[in-house]
């Protein structure tokens, strides 16, 4: 039997453009959509070059899988960009969710040789029949034959011959490491969900534990519907990468990756699955139009996994001073003091053997000098370190350059401060989160504590504000207009820069580019007050008032006005539930939010979570109850 292929220009384009390492995988997702365990690629060098050399003659690809059944072969090979498993929802007889779809993948092959020939055996509901299939290039694969069919005692399964190599392929053919890593990214998810899935090319068995050197599974419930990460790192340097796969982890959509890493990221959801036609292109993401929310979790899934690889590379270099004996700390830091220290020694000695890797292969003893002299200092005087190194340890010129430089950027003095702020930062997370959420919240006054406790921790509603002050005429306005809140004043408390700040409504500017100014108006209820519609409607009275009036009324005024409270009445929740990152209104010059407490202490609380799992970092409970009531105390005690 003949068929005659319907193979238009547009299609050889296509063809032409397929890679030989691209047609290897379509081969092996043929098999494995056919429900293959086994799926073997053999490479066979039967021909020889001029020096003799053997060259890759043929390429043979076997499965034990369910075969290709004679009668839908016209079917399979008739129209060029139909598969009869394109419906997205296709699964195989033992219930594996099939990749292919496009109907190109048999036609790939043309990329690695000219004459394709293939052999199926499969059971028609009585017994083993087997019938071949061969086509060629020289009329562009147009006419494809077919034998009869005939019974056979050959197990089910297809074997797939591929001959008269190209010359890419024989040039790509050969490099036997890089496919192997390249089928281990393409198939890794396959490999993780099916255990008895085996794929081997060249005698060597896709192996994912032998390969992988941190492998972490994220998952998130979004839309009602699991959305699961498995992030990979290889053991090989390879080029990073992002799959996008249905719930089954068969890839839909794969881009590259910005990373100094080797790794391979798998996304999977069913969300991915049903919004298939519907993937874009979006901030260098490929993403659903309506499933935009799903690229903070891969984000944030990505972020945590090479930190992960960071402490991790960071904790062997440290076990390797250990084990040679040459690391100055010999017992576990007893308190958060000496764990400051161990972390800052730890990040500094790493850092300066990646700007200075020479040390390494010094003696074991200058090192261990070296390192003790480093630790002391970072204990008792961090300014000094540049002298003593440039005395003590007898580093080149060079070297000592960009030690200096290294030092320029991480100042050791200014890390211990910034440390210890930082430790300040999120101790006051714990407490704001208590003042709240437990009965300590209960005795605190709305104006006189809670709010003037919060006037010198604006960095939790961005850094941009830490370091603000306060523009004069816009204070003027906004105490105009404060009974809008219901109040009758508002009272002002002195800054150490001489400005003012507001007790009742939070108020702070940051200046930005040349002649901008960017406010931020924080109104804050009692910590155990619940927020309803009225608050609401205060909020956004009180900020198109502000923002309208004349003098702000430009491009060079940009507002946010923000209402917090513990949480919504259940009419505000309704309605909220519509909104999108609390944002109730917008324009050119305004947004108006309104949160909740848990909203922000969460967000901030992620911010620090490196720093205190770093740090090691477990307040007591005694100790977030001292340091509220300390709070309580210092303004009580100014005002």
């Amino acid at each position: 039997m003949k068929i005659d292929l319907q193979l238009h220009e547009k299609h050889l384009e296509r063809i032409n453009t397929f890679k030989p390492i691209n047609a290897l995988k379509e081969m092996i997702w043929n098999s494995y959509d056919a429900d293959a365990n086994n799926i073997i690629v053999e490479i066979k060098r039967n021909e020889y070059d001029l020096l003799q050399h053997p060259i890759v003659s043929d390429v043979i690809v076997t499965d034990d899988g369910t075969g290709l059944a004679y009668e839908a072969t016209n079917l399979a090979f008739k129209n060029f960009g139909f598969s009869s498993k394109s419906n997205g929802n296709k699964k195989s007889p033992s219930g594996r969710r099939m990749h292919g779809s496009k109907g190109e993948g048999r036609y790939s092959l043309f990329s690695i040789g000219r004459n394709i020939h293939w052999f199926s055996a499969y059971f028609n509901s009585t017994e083993n029949m087997a019938f071949s299939i061969s086509f060629d290039s020289t009329n562009h694969g147009k006419t494809i034959n077919i034998s009869d069919e005939a019974r056979t005692a050959e197990r089910t399964g297809l074997k797939i011959t591929v001959d008269s190599i190209t010359q890419e392929a024989k040039d790509d053919l050969e490099k036997t490491d890089s496919i192997i890593q390249e089928l281990l990214k393409e198939f890794a998810s396959c490999l993780l969900a099916y255990p008895n899935l085996k794929i081997t090319f060249e005698n060597r068995t896709l192996n994912i534990d032998e390969n992988v050197a941190l492998k972490e599974t994220y998952t998130k419930t979004i839309d009602g519907q699991l959305a699961e990460i498995v992030a990979v790192e290889w053991k090989e340097k390879s080029s990073s990468t992002i799959f996008y796969c249905d719930e089954g982890g068969i890839p839909i959509e794969q881009e590259q990756l910005k990373s100094k890493h080797s790794i391979t990221i798998y996304v999977s959801s069913k969300l991915f699955s049903e919004a298939k036609s519907s993937l874009i292109l979006m901030d260098g993401q490929f993403i659903p139009e309506n499933l935009s929310h799903i690229k903070e979790f891969i984000d944030d899934s990505i972020d945590d996994f090479e930190k992960k690889i960071i402490s991790r590379n960071e904790s062997q270099f440290i076990q390797s001073m250990k084990d040679d004996g040459v690391y100055p700390i010999q017992e576990e830091p007893k308190n958060i003091r000496e764990k400051h220290n161990k972390a800052v020694f730890d990040t500094i000695v790493v850092e300066i053997n990646k700007t200075v890797p020479a040390i390494r292969t010094r003696g074991k003893k200058e090192q261990k000098l070296l390192n003790n002299l480093l630790f002391e200092t970072v204990k008792n005087n961090p300014g000094s370190l540049t002298t003593i190194m440039s005395k003590v340890v007898d580093l080149s010129k060079d070297d000592q350059d960009r030690f200096a430089r290294l030092l320029t950027k991480i100042e050791l003095s200014q890390i211990i401060k910034t440390i210890d702020s930082v430790l300040e930062r999120i101790k006051f997370l714990e407490m704001l989160n208590d003042m709240i959420y437990t009965d300590i919240g209960k005795g605190i006054k709305e104006r006189t504590e809670f709010q003037r406790i919060l006037k010198n921790q604006l960095w939790i509603f961005g850094e941009q504000y830490t370091f603000s002050s306060i523009d004069r005429s816009v204070k003027n306005v906004l105490a105009q207009y404060v009974n809008i809140f219901g109040r009758t004043d508002i009272e002002f408390g002195p800054l150490e820069n001489g400005e003012l700040i507001p007790d009742i409504c939070l108020f702070s500017t940051k200046a930005y580019g040349d002649n901008a100014l960017e406010h931020l108006v924080v109104e804050i209820k009692r910590p155990t007050k619940t927020l309803s519609l009225t608050e609401m409607n205060q909020i956004i009275t009180y900020a198109s008032t502000i923002s309208t009036q004349p003098q702000f009324n430009n491009n060079g005024h940009k507002w946010t006005f923000v209402l917090l409270g513990k949480a919504f009445d259940s009419t505000l929740q309704d309605y909220m539930s519509q909104k999108s990152d609390g944002i109730i209104s917008q324009n050119l010059h305004s947004v108006v939010k309104v949160l909740q407490w848990e909203e922000i202490i969460r967000k901030t609380k992620r911010q620090y979570k490196y720093f205190k799992d770093q740090l090691e970092i477990d307040f007591k409970n005694q100790e977030i109850v001292d340091g509220i009531n300390e709070q309580l105390d210092d303004v009580r005690d100014k005002h």
